[in-house]
């Protein structure tokens, strides 16, 4: 909802003219005139299907993991920092691959709207964002969990 409603960029789409994208169409800001959409309606689809969609299960697991973590049925020995540094790109695959695609799209938007583009919700904000969802998800504490234990019993 909030792809169809809010501008994807401000953008620099003609020259010497800059205008706000939306999956609908690109509204230009100085004379506030329409251009009906060429690619932007399919930019949208593709960042829902490839980049939101893949975000909400890769989130779901990293929660999943650190709920496993924080078990106590699950506490296992620490592992060795070279054990753990082997293992960190595997058990972010998930992040690290979503983040390539994000940035090929930001690339994307980049040629197809100028350099101001890539400084909206869409370019690198949304890259911020997930990266930084993410980081709370592998970072939560047992009380982050306090309402899923009363609700959900995982023993």
């Amino acid at each position: 909802m909030c792809t169809s409603m809010f501008p994807l960029a401000l953008a620099h789409v003609l020259t010497d003219r800059h205008g706000l994208v939306f999956v609908w169409g690109i509204v230009m800001i100085d004379d506030l005139s329409y251009i009906p959409p060429d690619l932007t309606f399919l930019y949208g689809i593709i960042s829902v299907a490839f980049v939101i969609g893949p975000f909400v299960i890769v989130l779901a697991n990293a929660v999943e993991r650190r709920y496993e973590a924080l078990d106590s049925k699950s506490r296992r020995e620490p592992e060795s920092r070279v054990k753990a540094c082997i293992l960190f790109p595997y058990r972010h695959l998930g992040i690290l691959l979503l983040t390539a695609v994000q940035t090929l799209l930001t690339r994307e938007l980049y040629f197809a709207y100028g350099l101001v583009s890539i400084f909206s919700p869409i370019g690198l904000g949304r890259i911020a964002f997930t990266l930084g969802l993410y980081l709370v998800a592998t970072r939560m504490k047992r009380e982050d969990f306090w309402e899923v234990y009363q609700i959900w019993p995982y023993h």
